[in-house]
């Protein structure tokens, strides 16, 4: 659980530094089948689902940097 806040945190400063907003897509009420969507006013977007979800947001966020 650590690992995961520690991302969901990276994930929200990486993108409000890089310009991205990020939506939370919930399809039901298991979090796995979420969906994280990351775009920016470039039409720049990108989307994660899956349990690492968030730790993949990250990894694709510092590839922006």
């Amino acid at each position: 659980m650590m690992r995961r806040g520690l991302a969901v945190l990276l994930m929200n400063m990486l993108a409000s530094e890089l310009g991205y907003k990020i939506k939370l897509i919930t399809a039901s009420d298991e979090h796995t089948n979420d969906t994280l969507l990351i775009n920016n006013h470039e039409g720049d977007i990108q989307h994660f689902s899956g349990c690492d979800k968030f730790e993949q947001a990250v990894t694709w966020l510092r590839t922006k940097i």
